[in-house]
């Protein structure tokens, strides 16, 4: 899918729930973040997975409850995370 389709699409959505069109379009602004178009940025070969938010989770509940972090070093701990997943 590229933009344009997610677009056409999306406006469909859009006239086919009416009643939501306030809603959706409140959502539309944050499309970067849900949409897999626009999310997409590694190479999976359409297989989808929950994997990354898991081993997030994994990550997060060990610095929190195992240990007296303050939130910067949290952040860091985050941050490097994200750019091992990113190599």
């Amino acid at each position: 899918m590229n933009q344009e389709r997610f677009e056409q699409l999306f406006i469909k959505l859009v006239k086919k729930y009416e009643q939501t069109a306030d809603y959706l379009k409140k959502l539309y602004k944050t499309k970067t973040y849900w949409a897999l178009y626009f999310t997409s940025t590694i190479f999976t070969v359409a297989i989808q997975s929950t994997s990354h938010v898991e081993g997030m989770n994994v990550v997060l509940k060990r610095e929190i409850f195992n240990s007296n972090i303050s939130l910067l070093q949290l952040n860091e701990i985050i941050h490097c995370r994200h750019q091992k997943e990113e190599k």
